[in-house]
């Protein structure tokens, strides 16, 4: 008899700001276009690189438009993607990649303070952190 384990991951207050047009298979996105404040994981400043970071985000979601406009490229298929915010912080990031992890039960995203969620996606794969000191704890816990 297999028994399954749960753990309910919590994480400090953050805002659940998602862009996102799901399709039949979506790509995952951690990019920082905000950076994060001494009392919120995630605040409301804007970085010096936040305009080059918007532009990475128009040219992700103006590729995936493109290739489902194709209807050549994935017949009878639409590319979604889901794009979320690192705010240039290693802890964001890492619970931003969290959303993304395979089989992930919603229920385990219980925000302290909060009585909301933080919804998790499945994706077929990720793209970014955009700096390596996110990058690298991404990587080791998306494998």
């Amino acid at each position: 008899v297999l028994h399954k384990s749960f753990a309910h991951i919590i994480v400090p207050p953050m805002d659940d700001v998602v862009y996102s047009v799901e399709g039949d298979f979506n790509i995952g996105v951690i990019v920082s276009i905000s950076s994060h404040e001494r009392t919120r994981i995630c605040g409301t400043n804007l970085p010096i690189n936040a305009l080059m970071m918007v532009e990475v985000v128009e040219v992700i979601v103006y590729a995936i438009t493109q290739i489902n406009l194709d209807k050549t490229l994935l017949p009878n298929m639409k590319l979604g993607f889901v794009i979320l915010d690192a705010c240039k912080k290693t802890q964001a990031a890492v619970f931003q990649a969290m959303r993304f992890l395979p089989q992930s039960n919603p229920d385990d995203y219980k925000v302290s303070n909060t009585p909301g969620l933080l919804h998790s996606f499945d994706v077929i794969g990720v793209i970014g952190t955009d700096e390596s000191h996110t990058t690298i704890p991404v990587s080791h816990l998306l494998g």
